[in-house]
């Protein structure tokens, strides 16, 4: 049997991470998280590395959040999986989260994935009753503050739907990403009401 060992990830692990990671995204769809938050977490918060003279085998990544960690990547090289590899990964990952006061560990997996078995041996409990929602933030940062300097203000998704008539602009709207200039930004900036009784700008963020 080949030896291997468990220690923390290092900067220079980087590329026997991105291995397993191009190894993860062929038996997965869709990522339960993308590679930059993983790769945030690897500099930020709790990972430990499978090695086999000094060749990254293993890698499990954890996010702790208040007194709960979320593993938001664990994977095995195919050639090494069944060897008890995983289950030294997540003991070493639970004995780095109970030092921090980590309570619980919980973890996210596609249908399909092949850690299920090693999961379930290393004590994890299958949710079922659970499902997963997600919503994607449809507007990013430097959008928000062009907002708040043209001074407008976002309204909520169901509200937008709730207002009647004009239903060729609204189409319009949902299907057409506007950039505005920073001069044409200047321009409406200067033709805004300075009077606070005159109201505010509504602009809608799909």
């Amino acid at each position: 049997m080949t030896n291997w060992r468990i220690r923390d990830l290092q900067p220079t692990d980087l590329d026997g991470f991105l291995r397993l990671w191009e190894q993860y995204v062929e038996d997965v769809p869709v990522p339960v998280y993308a590679l930059n938050e993983v790769l945030a977490s690897t500099r930020a918060d709790t990972a430990v590395v499978a090695t086999v003279r000094n060749e990254i085998v293993g890698v499990t990544v954890a996010r702790a959040a208040h007194d709960q960690a979320w593993i938001v990547f664990f994977g095995v090289d195919k050639d090494y999986r069944r060897r008890g590899i995983s289950r030294a990964m997540l003991s070493a990952i639970e004995q780095r989260l109970a030092s921090q006061g980590i309570h619980s560990m919980s973890i996210l997996v596609p249908d399909g994935i092949e850690p299920i078995t090693s999961l379930t041996r290393a004590g994890f409990a299958d949710q079922r009753h659970l499902r997963y929602f997600e919503r994607i933030i449809p507007i990013r940062q430097e959008e928000i503050l062009t907002l708040k300097e043209l001074g407008g203000r976002m309204l909520a998704r169901d509200r937008w739907d709730a207002i009647g008539g004009m239903s060729k602009e609204k189409d319009m709207l949902e299907r057409r990403l506007v950039v505005v200039p920073s001069e044409v930004v200047n321009t409406i900036r200067g033709s805004l009401p300075t009077d606070p009784g005159m109201g505010s700008m509504m602009i809608v963020v799909m």
